[in-house]
């Protein structure tokens, strides 16, 4: 999994209004494509990408990552979580995206969508613009729901480009799309969110050894305490992660 799909999953999303969501999305970044699966519901989350599963089980707050190639699975250990860097200490650079509502209006699979532009500036010189459409409609993508965003995009994005400026001016784009949507009325199987049976327990040093970028990727890259994810950009992967987050 590259660093550009580990933060894309990184998403932040607010309180789930549906019981239940499959969402389909593409991912693309220096012309490679990446499609992945959300499966959401109150309590669980799993995210399908490649031959990776990720499980997330909010009542018993466990984690695992699932290897379709050798059918074992890891245990994600929790990450502590990082102190403030000294550059966004009250007083200096505060990191803070700014929003744009253009006011127009686009139909995306059956939703009205608004585009709005996101902005930010950040500490280290870089700069990240995100142009996206936004529904509203909300789905829940860790146990760690994050606030509203104040004078933000309503809802979640149906579709965006972001393209991230180094200090020295290089830049790299990242385009998302949702391919298919499905809202149900009441949660969906709990099946979605089990191993399959022919699961069995490794250690994160042994997936290591067996070579699957997905399944090490995720397993070295636990989920941080107080951020929400769905998987997660390369340069600049910090700056996208803060601009479509709600803990901003």
């Amino acid at each position: 999994m590259t660093r550009f799909l580990r933060t894309a999953i990184s998403l932040s999303l607010s309180a789930a209004l549906h019981s239940g969501t499959i969402v389909k999305s593409k991912y693309s970044s220096d012309g490679k494509a990446s499609h992945m699966t959300v499966y959401s519901s109150p309590g669980s989350q799993r995210v399908d990408l490649g031959d990776s599963r990720t499980i997330q089980q909010c009542a018993s707050k466990r984690m695992m990552q699932f290897d379709e190639k050798t059918k074992t699975f890891i245990v994600v250990p929790e990450a502590i979580k990082p102190a403030v860097p000294a550059d966004t200490v009250a007083g200096t650079c505060q990191n803070k995206p700014v929003y744009l509502d253009t006011g127009e209006k686009e139909r995306i699979l059956g939703l009205e969508s608004a585009r709005w532009k996101t902005t930010l500036e950040n500490c280290d010189g870089s700069k990240t613009e995100i142009d996206g459409y936004y529904a509203g409609f909300e789905y829940a993508v860790s146990c760690e729901l994050a606030p509203v965003v104040p004078n933000g995009p309503p809802g979640s994005p149906l579709a965006y480009t972001a393209v991230t400026t180094t200090a020295d001016g290089k830049s790299s784009t990242v385009t998302y799309a949702v391919e298919s949507l499905q809202l149900t009325n009441g949660p969906l199987e709990p099946t979605f969110f089990d191993l399959p049976g022919e699961a069995k327990e490794t250690t994160i040093i042994a997936a290591q050894a067996v070579r699957n970028p997905d399944f090490i990727e995720a397993a070295g890259n636990p989920k941080l305490s107080g951020a929400t994810r769905i998987g997660v950009a390369t340069g600049g992967e910090k700056a996208l992660l803060t601009a479509l987050s709600s803990k901003c």
